[in-house]
């Protein structure tokens, strides 16, 4: 019997992953200001409770399936690698588009656990890219090598992705746990040096500062059902599996809705071409997310205006500097301009909650907030019409000294 292809439906297949209907069943699902100020400083979070057990242990078994070559539905993966490193003593099971093959990791990316913490982090409605298998076996599961992700991704423009790492088994240092390089984000695009082979090739291609600030990565140890997510320039790897238990991993990739292809060549194997200069959508990149649909952007709105209340308590309580609470609310909850509407009606709903509360003292400051939300906003549309106009000069500018060359030759 022919399976079919799931990724013709793009909405969830089964009750695994209960779709919120209010803005309080939003609101668990949440980053901490602390867990988004570590994103945007070391370029991951980690941590983050994806999965409960249940979920996890049924996802375990669709793998489990998918592990073995003959399974219905093989023909849907974009790469499917039972061992990606060519040597047994080292196997690395890894495999490209799975959410095609089976419901569960279907749904997975409509999981409201998922979905909230990628929206805080793109800052935008954001869009399927495409999801990854890792299965490290006991005692002999093989290396992911260093390496940034976008690396693999040039064939897409701007760089507006991100990455959502699950364990579906406890990740120890002992069992192959990803490790991070704190801050690589902000370094340049590096060359790819190999995905499933020697974790020492990296340093051909880092500078001496680089190095040295590679020599001291973090290994991030997770609970089965935990995810970390990070940023597609931060150096990432893991090495070899010793224990006497597997590890598997689910890889979410997600792009901000926008980005486009850079390539006339298929972005994914099997997938039809998306001709350079248009926008990555249709069968094969869902759009996951959008907070401009008016039901969503209500929800978000309302599950983020209690938590703009409680943190400008906080602040107000632990500082008592009156001018300074809206500004370091902002520091707190700010983002890519897409997010600053959200932002500011959740402010101006939040007003309500601290009046309702009868803490009028507050409410002048969330209000100042919400200005200050404005301000930035038109502030950085002038910037980006600036940066635009800037952009359009240069290209006169290169064309007329192009042309003048012309003339002289």
């Amino acid at each position: 019997m022919t399976a079919s292809d799931l990724g013709l439906i793009h909405a969830p297949l089964t009750r695994m992953f209960p779709q919120p209907t209010t803005a309080a069943e939003w609101e668990p699902f949440q980053l901490t200001t602390t867990q988004i100020r570590q994103f945007r400083d070391e370029g991951y979070v980690s941590g983050v409770r994806l999965l409960d057990e249940a979920q996890v242990e049924a996802l375990r078994q669709e793998l489990a399936e998918m592990a073995q070559p003959d399974h219905s539905g093989r023909e849907y993966f974009y790469e499917y690698h039972s061992n990606e490193s060519g040597a047994e003593e080292t196997t690395l099971f890894h495999a490209l588009g799975a959410w095609r093959v089976r419901p569960g990791f279907h749904d997975l990316l409509w999981s409201p656990a998922f979905l909230m913490p990628a929206y805080q982090l793109l800052g935008q409605g954001f869009r399927m890219f495409h999801d990854q298998l890792f299965s490290k076996p006991a005692r002999h599961g093989g290396v992911v090598a260093w390496h940034q992700d976008y690396s693999y991704w040039t064939w897409t423009r701007p760089m507006s992705h991100l990455t959502c790492w699950i364990g579906l088994d406890d990740s120890t240092i002992d069992n192959g746990a990803v490790h991070y390089v704190p801050g690589s984000h902000r370094w340049d695009l590096l060359p790819i040096t190999g995905l499933a082979g020697d974790m020492e090739a990296i340093r051909e291609v880092l500078t001496d500062e680089q190095w040295e600030q590679f020599s001291n990565p973090v290994a991030v140890e997770l609970k089965a059902g935990q995810c970390s997510f990070h940023h597609p320039l931060t150096m990432h790897g893991s090495y070899e599996n010793r224990t006497d238990r597997p590890r598997r991993a689910i890889v979410i990739n997600t792009v901000r809705d926008g980005v486009k292809s850079d390539s006339n060549e298929p972005l994914l194997a099997g997938v039809p071409a998306v001709p350079q200069g248009e926008c990555l959508g249709g069968q094969f990149f869902p759009l996951l997310f959008d907070p401009a649909a008016e039901r969503t952007k209500r929800l978000l709105v309302e599950a983020l205006a209690p938590t703009a209340a409680r943190q400008t308590r906080v602040l107000d309580d632990g500082l008592g500097h009156g001018h300074a609470a809206p500004d370091l609310l902002l520091q707190a909850l700010d983002g890519p301009q897409a997010l600053l509407e959200v932002l500011q009606d959740g402010l101006r709903l939040a007003t309500k909650h601290i009046a309702g509360a009868g803490e009028e003292r507050l409410v002048e400051r969330v209000r100042g907030a919400g200005r200050r939300c404005v301000d930035l906003r038109r502030r950085r549309a002038i910037e980006q019409g600036e940066r635009a106009r800037d952009r359009a000069a240069k290209r006169q500018d290169d064309h007329d000294e192009a042309t003048h060359e012309g003339i002289s030759a």
